[in-house]
C-alpha cells in the first residue's frame, strides 16, 4: 500500500497540476511589489507629408518622454502579502488534494480486498452447496428426501453464481476506479495486501 501511495502521490494528475499551481503562485510573489516598468514615449504632432521635413511648418512638435507610475505608500507590500497569501491558499488547496488522493486511494485498496475475500467466500460456499445440492439430489433419488429440498440446494447455489458474477463486477470497476488514482492503466492488478 505504500508504494502505491506514493506512486499516487507522484503521478496523480490532480497533485501535478496544484504543485504548477503552487509554483506558479510562488512565482508571482516577486513582481507582485514591484512598480511598474516605465514606459518610453516618442511623438511627431502636425508632420506635413509632402514635403516631409520636420522643420519647414513651425507646428510640428517633436517629443520624447518618460513615464513612471508609482502607487501610493504601501501599495505595494500588501501587493506582495496578498500574493503570499495567494501562494499560502494554493500549498494549503495542494495539501488536500493529497489528503484527498491518500484517502480514495486507501479506500480503493481496502474496497479492493474486501471484494477478493468476498468473492473467496462466495466460491467456498459454491463449493459447499455444490455438496450440498448433490447430497439431496442423490437422497430425492432414494427416496429419503423431498424434491423441495433440492430445489433450495439449486435456487441457493444460483443465488451464490449471482452474487459472484456481482462481486467480479464490482472488483473491475473498483480496479479501474483505483487505478486511475495514480495513473496506471486501468486494467492492471493490485498487489495482496
Amino acid at each position: 500500500l505504500d508504494a502505491l501511495l506514493e506512486t499516487a502521490l507522484n503521478r496523480n494528475p490532480a497533485i501535478i497540476a496544484g504543485r504548477a499551481r503552487v509554483v506558479a503562485a510562488r512565482a508571482r510573489i516577486g513582481p507582485a511589489g514591484l512598480r511598474t516598468d516605465p514606459m518610453l514615449m516618442v511623438g511627431l504632432v502636425n508632420v506635413p507629408i509632402s514635403p516631409l521635413s520636420l522643420t519647414s511648418v513651425d507646428m510640428t512638435m517633436k517629443m520624447i518622454g518618460l513615464q513612471q507610475n508609482f502607487p501610493f505608500p504601501g501599495k505595494l507590500s500588501i501587493r506582495r502579502q496578498i500574493a503570499t497569501q495567494d501562494a499560502a491558499a494554493t500549498e494549503a488547496a495542494l495539501d488536500s488534494t493529497r489528503s484527498n488522493v491518500v484517502r480514495r486511494v486507501k479506500e480503493s485498496y481496502y474496497e479492493l480486498y474486501y471484494l477478493d475475500q468476498a468473492f473467496a467466500i462466495v466460491e467456498r460456499n459454491q463449493k459447499v452447496l455444490g455438496e450440498f445440492a448433490t447430497v439431496t439430489e442423490a437422497r430425492y433419488s432414494v427416496g429419503t428426501g423431498g424434491q423441495l429440498d433440492v430445489r433450495k440446494a439449486r435456487l441457493e447455489a444460483s443465488r451464490q453464481a449471482a452474487n459472484a458474477s456481482t462481486l467480479l463486477e464490482n472488483r473491475r470497476s473498483g480496479l479501474g476506479r483505483f487505478n486511475a488514482l495514480p495513473n496506471r492503466q486501468t486494467h492492471r492488478a493490485v498487489p495482496p495486501t
